[in-house]
């Protein structure tokens, strides 16, 4: 894994409960996943408020004016002893909720919480590329899976520490820049 990555995540605190790891090991799948309900990361595209289409829940607290759903989704399978791995971050739309009338700075807060999945999705395919005969030892690939989870749950949380939700602007200009620069220096 990136140095950069690795101490990035080794300093996060653990956020219980707003990202999972989906492990299916079955045939072959086609990596095109995503449907109206569910968007994968990509280069270029940003979340819009139109893309938040759940209801705030009883977990929303009365000053949180958005939040996001994400997943590190996997799919790994093996023919022929061959591995085949596919591994993105997923925002769920369902899922997703924002109040009305929200700032644009945290549309852009929301998506950096996106970008830091995707980080943590490229760097577990990294570490996939790693394993030795990962058909004959499925339980490194639950490790590896499980273990960038936690990275990113505790990314996710040290960020929202650190901007406050995004409502410090210097602290959110900060994040945004890191990880804009650890997307443009990590390899898909």
């Amino acid at each position: 894994m990136n140095p950069g990555l690795v101490y990035f995540g080794s300093v996060m605190r653990l956020l219980a409960g707003i990202f999972a790891v989906h492990l299916a090991f079955a045939s072959p799948l086609p990596f095109q996943v995503a449907d109206e309900h569910h968007l994968v990361w990509q280069e270029g595209v940003s979340l819009n408020w139109d893309d938040f289409q759940g209801e705030p829940g009883a977990a929303g607290r009365p000053y949180q004016g958005a939040e996001s759903r994400l997943t590190i989704a996997l799919r790994f399978s093996c023919t022929n002893s061959v591995p085949d791995f596919k591994v993105w971050a997923e925002f769920d739309r369902s899922n997703s909720w924002a109040r009305p009338n929200m700032p644009a700075s945290l549309l852009e807060h929301e998506q950096i919480h996106f970008d830091i999945a995707e980080l943590y999705a490229r760097g577990t395919r990294k570490a996939f590329d790693d394993v030795r005969n990962p058909c004959g030892n499925p339980s490194a690939v639950e490790d590896i899976s499980d273990h960038n989870n936690e990275l990113s749950a505790r990314a996710q949380q040290n960020y929202d520490e650190e901007t406050l939700h995004g409502t410090l602007p210097g602290a959110q200009a900060a994040w945004t820049r890191k990880i804009r620069a650890l997307l443009g220096a990590s390899n898909r």
